[in-house]
């Protein structure tokens, strides 16, 4: 009724009041906690502090219609202004913040955000101009509170605007909503609406803000909490959120953007020389600047220790060139902490998406990859220039993957020669693999891209049952065969798991330790040592011997010898070969010789292709010799024969 006066009526407060306190703590947890300072984040304290303005503003206008606080006509009106207005902009404010979320994965438009806010533009008009805020409502000259002939208009108008906005924004763009912020948006916009129908009903309980900010509170524990985005003492998000963020730019968007993967290399000499503290500090000052690149579409994700990922949403292509050109600049100045400095290099790599990177497995595959020495460092590097190796790793690790399921690895073996008995004295099991599209793939390329992907613990358990399961069906020892060696990765090393997994192995197939020898590389040593310890010693308990493998190229220095239970010690083939090429290099042939024989080990000298040097090798006294002037790698069935011919013959 125009006209009409409110009518005065007991109010719970103690909802408000409540609505207070619970946003005021959201806002302190927000502030404190939050990393990033982007639009989405202060529209989201501006919400709450609109709320909690509408909580007071609602409470001291309720004592005033109620008469239990009598103050002057002007006093009153603004206090009623502020109630009215700061919750009737709430819903103004949602739209905006929806829009902020969207912002990342459609193209919103200036003119977007106009005609949201014309409703909110013709309310402020109503709401602080006098003559038209009588026709929302005013103040009789006894104090009482009216509403005028427009209140019902206005009010509710503006509200069933901003709530079909709101529906709007997410019917149209549900797509673009990553799912599970559509779940909890969804939540939140039927909460508001549930909230207003209530008060509609029941204006005197004053429930509507405590409902919201059960709703805000939503928004904050699932949206807004950086715990779920972002590395725990750091300022830089972290993979899971480059995936759900990226993830709707695959789905087709009408933009463009730009990943820009950061890559840097690790120096293992500043450990050394510095320390650990110190490196860990050098390491903390690139990513805390590394997380002042972030912006309202800037992005910087933290995916490994020396790995980072820049994107950059709805960006122009030399507005990307610019800041990759910017963040190699400086990996070309030294890092300092606590007055010490050093360089690290980096490549930087950048991409488009969607289109020179149109899958989620590309855009992982190209920012999460560590330093790659067969790329330059001294330039921007486009992805279309490393999507070739990338597409070919891709391939070979669906073959393996292949491989694994199909149980299609084969195992080749190589003879090693003893000289003193002119005999085969056991062979090298090596792994291979034959891909129906790829066909044979080189063990350096396929065994490298299975340890990145973590499968290169199957592909060794697989080879060490196929040994197994060779010497079970050809007792090798009736030829001569002594033991057969079997290659262990890094990454097996470092399993606890390991002896037990053998030894089920070896009791399938009747097989003992003696007849197998562990071939382990120097890195692996090098990496692990403490786990190492824990693994040979249990293995060394079941009876297994071990070799080291292409001793002299790794980092690892001559105690390595001594400290581990090495019995063979394998010299890697460049140093043979060097040892032809001029006399420096012979004498540090012989001593790395005479110092493994010195040690009571046992010498196998790798690659041995001519007859020169296999004389040379025998007439030093060398025993054990192997390479491709006995025999490359071959079938079982052609190594078997092999060895009935050789021994057989001498």
């Amino acid at each position: 009724m125009i006209g009409m006066i409110y009518t005065p009526g007991k109010y719970n407060l103690n909802f408000n009041i409540a609505a207070f306190l619970m946003d005021a703590v959201i806002l302190i947890f927000f502030l404190s906690r939050k990393k990033a300072r982007d639009n989405k984040s202060r529209l989201f304290v501006t919400i709450l502090v609109l709320m909690m303005t509408a909580t007071v503003g609602q409470d001291l206008d309720a004592l005033i219609r109620n008469r239990i606080w009598i103050t002057g006509m002007q006093a009153s009106t603004a206090i009623t202004i502020l109630a009215h207005y700061s919750m009737e902009t709430l819903y103004y404010f949602m739209a905006l913040y929806l829009l902020q979320i969207l912002e990342n994965f459609r193209n919103v438009t200036r003119r977007d955000f106009v005609l949201i806010s014309i409703p909110q533009m013709i309310f402020t008009l109503f709401e602080f101009v006098p003559p038209l805020r009588k026709l929302l409502y005013f103040y009789s000259p006894l104090g009482l509170y009216r509403h005028g002939p427009l209140y019902g208009v206005i009010y509710y108008g503006l509200v069933i605007a901003y709530v079909a906005v709101l529906a709007g924004i997410i019917i149209f763009n549900w797509k673009n909503f990553a799912q599970r912020d559509l779940r909890y948006v969804t939540e939140v916009m039927l909460g508001f609406v549930a909230a207003i129908m209530i008060s509609c009903f029941n204006d005197h309980l004053r429930i509507t803000l405590f409902l919201q900010s059960l709703c805000m509170l939503i928004v904050y524990i699932n949206i807004e909490n950086d715990m779920l985005t972002f590395e725990e003492g750091t300022s830089l998000m972290n993979k899971a959120a480059l995936m759900r963020e990226t993830r709707l730019l695959f789905d087709g968007t009408d933009y463009t953007s730009y990943i820009i993967s950061v890559r840097i290399r690790k120096n293992d000499l500043y450990e050394v020389t510095m320390g650990e503290e110190i490196t860990s500090g050098l390491i903390r000052t690139i990513g805390n600047w590394m997380s002042q690149l972030s912006g309202d579409r800037t992005h910087v994700y933290h995916l490994e220790q020396l790995t980072y990922a820049v994107m950059m949403f709805n960006s122009t292509e030399e507005a990307a060139l610019d800041k990759a050109a910017y963040i190699l600049d400086r990996f070309k100045r030294e890092w300092i902490y606590r007055n010490t400095s050093a360089v690290y290099t980096a490549q930087v790599l950048i991409g488009s998406m969607p289109y020179d990177i149109s899958r989620m497995e590309q855009m992982l595959a190209f920012a999460d990859r560590g330093y790659d020495v067969k790329l330059p460092s001294s330039k921007v590097l486009f992805a279309g220039e490393v999507m070739k190796s990338d597409a070919r790793r891709t391939m070979v690790e669906v073959a393996v993957n292949r491989a694994l399921n199909e149980n299609t690895f084969e195992v080749f073996y190589q003879p090693i020669f003893d000289s003193t008995t002119n005999r085969i004295h056991s062979a090298e099991a090596l792994v291979r693999m034959k891909d129906k599209d790829l066909g044979y793939v080189s063990p350096e390329e396929f065994i490298k891209i299975a340890e990145q992907a973590g499968m290169v613990g199957k592909i060794g358990e697989i080879v060490f049952e196929k040994v197994c399961r060779f010497i079970y069906e050809n007792n090798p020892r009736k030829l001569g065969i002594e033991f057969i060696e079997v290659n262990l990765s890094t990454i097996q090393c470092m399993d606890t798991n390991l002896p037990d997994r053998f030894a089920r192995i070896m009791d399938k197939y009747g097989v003992t330790s003696d007849e197998i020898n562990l071939e382990i590389t120097e890195s692996a040593v090098i990496n692990s040592e403490s786990t190492m310890e824990n693994v040979l010693g249990k293995l060394l308990d079941m009876g297994f011997t071990f070799s080291l493998d292409d001793f002299g190229t790794g980092n690892a220095n001559y105690s390595y010898i001594m400290k581990y239970p090495f019995r063979i010690i394998k010299v890697d083939k460049s140093f043979l070969w060097n040892s032809f090429k001029n006399h420096d290099n012979e004498i540090l042939f012989n001593n790395m010789i005479e110092l493994i024989h010195g040690l009571r080990k046992e010498a196998v000298v790798e690659g041995v292709e001519t007859e020169n040097q296999k004389n040379r090798l025998v007439t030093a006294g060398i025993r054990y010799l192997q390479g491709y002037y006995y025999s490359k790698p071959v079938h079982e069935d052609e190594f078997l024969n092999y060895v009935r011919r050789f021994n057989g013959a001498a």
